[in-house]
């Protein structure tokens, strides 16, 4: 995905929380994230909570958009730039924190990088979207 489009897909993410329900969910047996509109998770058709904090929130829609290993010190780097190393290692943990109280199984993480394993993956709307064009 364009890091431009992940970008600003991402600070739409985080300003917003559910609202409503998809207008779609195309198999009500899997884990569903929703990016375009509202920011949603569902399981199994129903909704899941978000991570609380906007932090966790913006790192999963990007964890979400780009699967595959993330450097820690990138996805600091990415979103946390104008603070202090420490305090980026902190908020990285906080925001993995928020996210793995929602969804405990989801995350692979380790002292170098974080990434959904394609065996944890989930469907996108926003990756479906881009998988059309």
């Amino acid at each position: 995905m364009d890091e431009r489009f992940s970008i600003s897909l991402l600070n739409h993410v985080a300003k917003i929380g559910p609202v409503g329900y998809p207008r779609f969910v195309k198999d009500s047996s899997d884990l569903r994230a929703v990016l375009l509109g509202a920011f949603q998770l569902f399981k199994n058709g129903r909704p899941l909570p978000l991570p609380a904090a906007k932090d966790g929130r913006t790192l999963l829609a990007y964890l979400l958009l780009h699967p595959q290993p993330q450097a820690r010190v990138r996805l600091i780097g990415l979103l946390w730039p104008d603070l202090p190393e420490k305090r980026g290692r902190r908020a990285l943990s906080q925001a993995l924190w928020h996210i793995r109280r929602v969804l405990p199984d989801l995350l692979e993480v380790n002292n170098t990088a974080v990434h959904i394993p394609p065996d944890r993956a989930m469907g996108v709307d926003a990756l479906e979207f881009e998988s059309l064009t």
